[in-house]
Formats: structure tokens, C-alpha cells, sequence
């Protein structure tokens, strides 16, 4: 296990009551669940085709809300992707994988239509700073759609537009700082954009402390021991104590490539 540089102490989570929502592998987020237990609504940006960590996230709290924002999902995009699957199934000689990829998309495009159809929300929708399409949205429209007075989390994987975001999405946190009791967010490119990931990660956690931290084991793993890609989860004050976690990964935490071990790093603290 390789010890950070003390320069990144700051990123050390502090001690709460986690839990695990969500697939193992690359679908599941490590949360405090006294954060969770009171947030009324849920804006998810960036679901795929792994919507386990909401699914998980209605049955432990019923009431909540879900806006959900892809433009790479949808029970028609999952058709579609099936269809195609069927079409190479005529020219392909693994025919049993072919008929189990055309089976999986058509399965999700079901769950997809029964979860999201319902109570919750989805935009097939980029969410982007500025909008110049019917196929964007800007984070400012994003948070129009929550009422002002929700307590609010947020979950956040936007594939390494996360820097060019940055203002928008650190205003939105600053002006509904007494809402967010919650934020789930991946940090790419912390290798070539180290600065800009550390300046972004900083300025969210002097308002909203970090209460977890994995390394995706998907990225490639820095000189000094950092993940390139990284999983941080943010909690308000209240659900956090005054004492560190030092040594990663948690236990509750899962590879999110299962075929490779997971990155281990510990904090000098």
C-alpha cells in the first residue's frame, strides 16, 4: 500500500456511517446512510445503462425523487443497441454470446421503462454549460427542475467534462449549500489535470466534507501513487465526525474492474 503525498491530505474522508448502494463493480457508490435517509430528491447525471445505485437509493428511502439525465440511455436507445446485437448475430459465429447481448439490452430497456416511467424523472439529455441543442441541457435548467427547498443529492459521472463544469456546477453547490446533504461524484484526467482537480475537489468540500474516497481501477495509477480516476463522496457537516479514514480501499468497497485487483493507497496522517 503506498502512502500519498501529505499535499493531498486534504482529500483524507472523514469517519460516518457508510453504506453501500448499487452493483458491485462500476455501479455502486460507498455513502454515509444518515445523508441518504434525508434527502428528498436526487439529480443523477450520467446513468448508462447501471441505474442500481438509484434503484437501491427508492427502496431504502420511498419518498425520494429522482431526476436522471443520459443521453446514452433510454428503453429506446437499449432497443436500439439490441437490435443492432441482432443484426451482426446473421455474420457472427459466437452466436450464443450474440443471442445473450440481444437478451441483456432488451431486459434493460424493460427494467428501464418500468423504473423510470413511473414516480421518477429521466431527460435523455447532455448536460452541458451552455446549451446549443434540443439534445443538451445546462446545469443551471438542471437544478430549475428541483424545488428550492428539497434537501438534495447529487450523483454526478460526466466521463472527464467534470473541469469544464466546474463553475457551473460549485455555484449551484454554493447557493443550495443548506439543501445538498449529499454528493457522489467520479474526478477523471487527476494525472494530466491534477491542479484542476485538486482546486475543484477543494472548493466543494469546504462547503460540503468528503465522507469517502475509492480509486477506479478502470485508470491508470500516478507516480505518487494517486488513481487517475477517483470516486469521491461528499456529506454535510452534520452527518460527519471529527476523526479520519486513512487506508483504502474501504471495505465496503468493490473493483470497478472485477478482472484486476483494487488500487490501495493510505494518507499520512
Amino acid at each position: 500500500m503506498q502512502t500519498l503525498p501529505r499535499s493531498l491530505n486534504f482529500l483524507c474522508p472523514y469517519k460516518t456511517d457508510l453504506i453501500r448502494l448499487g452493483n458491485d463493480g462500476d455501479g455502486g457508490y460507498v455513502i454515509p446512510a444518515s445523508a441518504l435517509d434525508e434527502v428528498e430528491h436526487l439529480v443523477s447525471i450520467g446513468l448508462s445503462d447501471d441505474w442500481t445505485f438509484e434503484e437501491e437509493a427508492v427502496r431504502r428511502s420511498p419518498a425520494i425523487r429522482i431526476d436522471g439525465y443520459d443521453r446514452t440511455s433510454g428503453s429506446l436507445v437499449f432497443i436500439y443497441y439490441g437490435v443492432r446485437e441482432l443484426l451482426s448475430l446473421l455474420q457472427d459465429k459466437n452466436w450464443k454470446k450474440s443471442i445473450k447481448q440481444v437478451l441483456k439490452w432488451l431486459r434493460l430497456s424493460y427494467k428501464f421503462r418500468i423504473f423510470w416511467c413511473r414516480k421518477h424523472s429521466f431527460y435523455r439529455r447532455w448536460v452541458v454549460l451552455d446549451q446549443k441543442s434540443k439534445k443538451e441541457i445546462d446545469f443551471a435548467s438542471v437544478f430549475a427542475r428541483v424545488p428550492p427547498s428539497s434537501l438534495l443529492a447529487l450523483k454526478i459521472d460526466i466521463e472527464g467534462n467534470e473541469y469544464a463544469m466546474s463553475k457551473a456546477v460549485l455555484q449551484e453547490i454554493t447557493r443550495r449549500a443548506d439543501q445538498i446533504q449529499l454528493i457522489v461524484m467520479e474526478f477523471h484526467d487527476t494525472i494530466s489535470l491534477r491542479q484542476e482537480f485538486l482546486e475543484f475537489v477543494e472548493s466543494i468540500s469546504k462547503l460540503v466534507p468528503i465522507a469517502h474516497i475509492h480509486g477506479n481501477n478502470f485508470g491508470l495509477i500516478g507516480l505518487d501513487g494517486f488513481p487517475e480516476v477517483v470516486e469521491i463522496t461528499f456529506a454535510a457537516r452534520k452527518y460527519v465526525s471529527d476523526e479520519k479514514t486513512s487506508e483504502f480501499p474501504h471495505h465496503l468497497d468493490s473493483p470497478c474492474n472485477p478482472a484486476k485487483a483494487d488500487i490501495s493507497f493510505s494518507f499520512s496522517i
